[in-house]
């Protein structure tokens, strides 16, 4: 269905949303077998590939689908959509793989090239890559979890020279410059789902719906479709009505949580609009909106309002940020060794560290004291707070030091990355 067709009472907004010219050319609904319901593409199911309860299932062993070739290779704009169960799949295993070999047609080996989608990539993440005779690139995302239904749509477009990556109806990664189009990638003679043109591992679980457009859907088409399933093609929404804004009402200073935001349109309602709205926030010194797509920083005590806009109509949430008192997580008193008396973080004397009359003594030779790895890694505040005496240290000498170094554990050479209070530092001054 060509989506020109929308109703013009859709917003102004919406309709500029919804460009016209993406057709869906082939549907793979797989009822009874790989049948295209809408072009004239059916495939074939084969090895260990099944048909149960409107899904295609692949064993990860030799189960595939094998589609007619040079499904894509008139294209230059793209849209691949499909719901998938991954309940597996070993690394390099495809979704979908539309490419050549150097094997020849039906034979995995050395891909010459190709379109695809592996889930999971050499190494555990999402990636989909497009490869010609001249050049390759490719996006990665986090790996989707396994055992898990997951709504994917893959878009390509030449004008803007963007690829783009959903899950779930959101906007999971883009691939900027994107130069290569289908038809540079040129024929295809193995068109698969769930096999690689290499000798990778096939795809293990379970693949819905697969669907072909001949352009690049739109962002609020790939949210209706995920609201709408698998077995609907996309239809008008309707004008969009209402705007929810999903949060908790009550963060604590210092902490961070997503916001989501749903659409209630004339037509549909539980439209996923987190990635498309915009955010803001009626006091950013109480809540900041931390980036695009609704994440939101608790900075100080009181009540902000959250606003989140799409199409025109906005939607609120009033959130309280409380103030924490402070928590004693770890004391290290010395009595006897570097035991800690509140937490489960015990240190160790090293070098020439020795205790004496309830201190810690340290030689400014080898003497430290080393305390648990990550021991204020999860902290976004803190407090650090000692007393000492300092004998003649030289310079840059530590009090404290959490953090890395470029010649590994337990070695001192070339700070990464760190949390310090040298007394003295190089210029005699206490250093933070």
């Amino acid at each position: 269905m060509k989506r020109k067709s929308i109703s013009l009472s859709l917003l102004a907004a919406l309709a500029a949303a919804l460009p016209a010219g993406a057709d869906v050319i082939h549907r793979y609904s797989f009822t009874a077998d790989a049948s295209d319901s809408v072009g004239s593409a059916s495939g074939t199911l084969l090895g260990g590939a099944t048909i149960d309860n409107k899904a295609v299932v692949l064993n990860g062993t030799d189960g595939y689908v094998d589609l007619p070739n040079n499904i894509v290779s008139s294209l230059n704009a793209l849209t691949l959509e499909t719901w998938i169960t991954d309940t597996g799949s070993a690394g390099w295993a495809r979704v979908w793989d539309f490419g050549t070999s150097a094997g020849g047609e039906d034979v995995s080996g050395t891909g010459l090239t190709h379109i695809f989608l592996s889930l999971p990539n050499g190494g555990g993440a999402l990636m989909s890559d497009y490869r010609s005779s001249s050049a390759e690139q490719s996006l990665t995302i986090p790996r989707p979890p396994a055992d898990v239904p997951v709504h994917v749509v893959w878009t390509s477009d030449p004008v803007t020279k963007l690829g783009s990556l959903y899950l779930n109806g959101a906007l999971a990664g883009t691939l900027n410059n994107l130069n290569i189009t289908p038809a540079q990638v040129g024929n295809t003679f193995n068109d698969w789902l769930g096999r690689s043109q290499y000798n990778d591992p096939y795809f293990k679980g379970s693949i819905d719906e697969f669907r072909i457009y001949d352009n690049a859907i739109s962002p609020l088409q790939v949210a209706v479709d995920a609201a709408l399933g698998p077995d609907a093609l996309f239809t008008d929404p309707g004008t969009l009505q209402t705007v929810t804004v999903n949060a908790a009402a009550s963060m604590d200073v210092g902490s961070v949580q997503r916001a989501t935001v749903t659409g209630k349109f004339a037509n549909l309602d539980g439209v996923g609009l987190s990635t498309l709205a915009t955010y803001t926030s009626d006091n950013p010194g109480i809540i900041a909106i931390l980036d695009a797509t609704g994440k939101l920083g608790a900075i100080s005590p009181g009540t902000a309002i959250i606003t989140a806009t799409y199409g025109g109509v906005s939607g609120t949430k009033s959130i309280t940020v409380k103030a924490v008192p402070p928590k004693l997580l770890h004391r290290y008193s010395f009595t006897a060794d570097a035991t800690d008396s509140v937490g489960s973080a015990d240190g160790a004397l090293a070098g020439n560290a020795a205790i004496q009359d309830g201190q810690v003594v340290l030689d400014g030779v080898d003497g430290y004291v080393d305390l648990p790895n990550d021991l204020i890694m999860n902290q976004n505040s803190i407090t650090i707070e000692s007393w000492v005496t300092d004998n003649g240290s030289g310079g840059w000498a530590r009090i404290f030091d959490f953090g890395n170094s470029a010649g590994g554990e337990d070695q001192g050479t070339g700070g990464t990355q760190y949390v310090f209070l040298s007394w003295p530092a190089g210029d005699g001054f206490l250093r933070g």
